[in-house]
C-alpha cells in the first residue's frame, strides 16, 4: 500500500507507473535546517495542488513522488544550476542541506535515475524517512 493510495487512484493513468520498482539504493535529498520540517519529505504536489489542476495525470503523479538524486555529487549539481537560474532565494524553497539515506524495498518504488542522477519514489506507508540519515552537505 502506497501512502498516497488514495490520490493515485482518482487518477485516470496507473500510478505509480508499472517500470517503478521497489530497490535496495543509497538516495540524496535536499532538505531545510530544520530536519523535522514537514516539508522535507512532501511531495511537491500537497505542498501546493492547486498548482497541479490543469496538468495531465502522468504529471500529477510524478509531483506526488519525492525526488531523490542517486548521489552526493548530483544532488549538489542539479541545486546549483537551479540556483544559478532561480536566485538565491531558491534554499527558501528546495532546502539548505543534503541529506542522504537508504530506501529500502518495503519503502516503495522507484524509476532509474536520470541523465542528472535524478529520481522519483513513491512511498510505501513503511517508509521512514530516512530515520537514521546524516547530512552530508550544506547547500548556500
Amino acid at each position: 500500500m502506497f501512502k498516497y493510495q488514495t490520490y493515485f487512484e482518482e487518477l485516470k493513468t496507473l500510478c505509480p507507473p508499472s517500470n517503478y520498482t521497489a530497490q535496495n539504493k543509497n538516495a540524496f535529498r535536499w532538505i531545510f535546517d530544520d530536519v523535522n520540517d514537514e516539508n522535507n519529505f512532501k511531495p511537491v504536489f500537497f505542498k501546493n495542488p492547486k498548482r497541479f489542476n490543469e496538468k495531465s495525470d502522468e504529471a500529477q503523479c510524478m509531483a506526488m513522488g519525492l525526488s531523490f538524486f542517486d548521489s552526493l555529487e548530483t544532488a549538489e549539481r542539479r541545486f546549483l544550476h537551479l540556483k544559478k537560474r532561480l536566485g538565491e532565494e531558491v534554499s527558501k524553497v528546495l532546502g539548505s542541506q543534503i541529506t542522504q539515506g537508504q530506501i529500502q524495498e518495503e519503502d516503495g518504488v522507484s524509476n532509474a535515475s536520470d541523465i542528472n542522477g535524478h529520481f522519483t519514489h513513491h512511498p510505501s506507508i513503511y517508509f521512514k524517512y530516512f530515520e537514521n540519515n546524516s547530512i552530508v552537505k550544506q547547500l548556500r
